[in-house]
């Protein structure tokens, strides 16, 4: 075996630790909690998270292109097409080509489009505040964060909000751990 493999090499990559390393719980805490909403659109509507996202975007700002979902959204074009193709397919939008300029479609949803997006607004309002439930508002209004459970919530308020990007941090740890928590119940 390599000193390489087996940690023996005294430079500071032997001593790194991807469990701790902080985007990538962030990465894990984002998987995890929508990984767990993503139950409910599938279940409910046969949609894959990119449809949820493209629905959730024509839903919340109204007719755009499909250029403009991938701006907001931060999606690679390609899931966007295949999203649209399949959301199309579902009757949930349309393609209307833009008169100004053909090369172009305008996406909005169609009345069953909305009322996807109205109950999975509904329900993603009342997933989020279930996540929620054990943050307290006053301290969001007096630190800027919500109220950590356990030792951390002693910390952040002793300490004063020290920054809002921390306390969202820290946040997306305890609800990750929160989460994998649950799941393993």
């Amino acid at each position: 075996m390599s000193e390489k493999q087996t940690g023996q090499t005294g430079d500071a990559s032997a001593d790194f630790d991807l469990q701790s390393f902080l985007p990538y719980l962030l990465n894990i805490a984002a998987e995890q909690s929508s990984a767990t909403f993503q139950t409910y659109y599938k279940d409910r509507y046969g949609m894959l998270r990119t449809e949820w996202r493209v629905l959730f975007h024509l839903g919340r700002y109204g007719a755009m292109t499909a250029k403009d979902v991938c701006d907001r959204a931060r999606l690679h074009k390609t899931k966007v097409s295949r999203a649209v193709a399949a959301l199309q397919q579902k009757r949930f939008l349309t393609r209307n080509t833009r008169p100004d300029d053909r090369r172009h479609e305008t996406l909005s949803l169609t009345p069953q489009g909305a009322r996807a997006y109205a109950d999975l607004a509904t329900q993603a309002q009342r997933f989020d505040r279930a996540l929620m439930q054990d943050f307290s508002p006053q301290c969001c209004q007096n630190h800027g964060c919500k109220k950590l459970p356990g030792p951390v919530s002693l910390l952040v308020i002793e300490s004063g909000a020290v920054n809002e990007i921390f306390h969202l941090v820290l946040l997306f740890i305890i609800l990750a751990l929160v989460i994998l928590a649950w799941r393993s119940l």
